[in-house]
Formats: C-alpha cells, sequence, structure tokens
C-alpha cells in the first residue's frame, strides 16, 4: 500500500466520495467502496446523478460482475483480487490483506467519527504506512 489519506469532511461526505470516485474513473482506476448498507445505498444513488453517471457493482454483484466493473460497493473486505484504490466510509476497516495502491477514508465532523478515524489513523502509522490528512470544507 502506498498511501493511506484521511479526508475529514465540514460537509457532505458523500459529496466529497463522488467526487473522488468521479476522479478515480477518470483515470481508469478500479475502487473498492467500503461502508455501512445505509451508507453505500446513498452512495449509489447519487452516483446516479453525478454529471456521466458512475457505473457501479454492489456486493451482491457476481465475482464475474465485480472484475469488470471499475467502482464497487461493499460491506465486506474482498481480498480476492487487487484494486487501485480503497474508499472507507468511516468504518473500522482493517487494512490488512487489502490488495490497493491507495485507501482514501472520509469521515464526517461528528465527534465519533473524528476519534475513530484519529485512531485508524495511528494504527496505519505503527503499520509504517504513509498517512495524509486532508481537511475538506463545507459543500
Amino acid at each position: 500500500m502506498d498511501l493511506v489519506r484521511f479526508y475529514a469532511c465540514a460537509g457532505d461526505t458523500l459529496s466529497v466520495a463522488a467526487k473522488l470516485l468521479s476522479k478515480a474513473q477518470d483515470r481508469g482506476e478500479v475502487v473498492r467502496v467500503y461502508g455501512n448498507g445505509d451508507s453505500l445505498q446513498r452512495l449509489s444513488d447519487r452516483l446516479w446523478l453525478v454529471p456521466g453517471f458512475i457505473a457501479h457493482a454492489t456486493q451482491s454483484s457476481s465475482e464475474a460482475v465485480l472484475r469488470r466493473s471499475r467502482v464497487q460497493l461493499g460491506e465486506e473486505p474482498q481480498t480476492s483480487f487487487p484494486v487501485d484504490l480503497v474508499l472507507n466510509l468511516g468504518t473500522d476497516l482493517k487494512l490488512e490483506g487489502l490488495q490497493a495502491k491507495r485507501v482514501f477514508d472520509v469521515f464526517g465532523t461528528e465527534f465519533e467519527e473524528r476519534q475513530a478515524a484519529r485512531a485508524r489513523y495511528r494504527r496505519c502509522q505503527a503499520a509504517g504506512w504513509l498517512t495524509e490528512a486532508v481537511q475538506v470544507g463545507g459543500a
């Protein structure tokens, strides 16, 4: 893993996630998005509305569809094939075993979210991964 970047969002975390996915799509990258069921559904709904539409597969998609899809949404870690980017929507995702070049961790302003993100950040630093923190303003 080359980089773990933490995005502290003062605004809508799903807007930030959609922008990051749009940039990754423009670069032709394969992205795996992790989150809870509600956040993944809201992100999926939003991806239908962004300019250019971002095609995506869900965890219930077949292995063949997941392998062809450049954007994959799921609650459970998928380690059977590598991706360019893992986008974490504030879950306590364990990075060990993930096959990804980069991880972007997106979280909001609530105290609990920030505390959990700080713990994930410290865990990544302790593991020796290159970490960065980015502040994202309101949308």
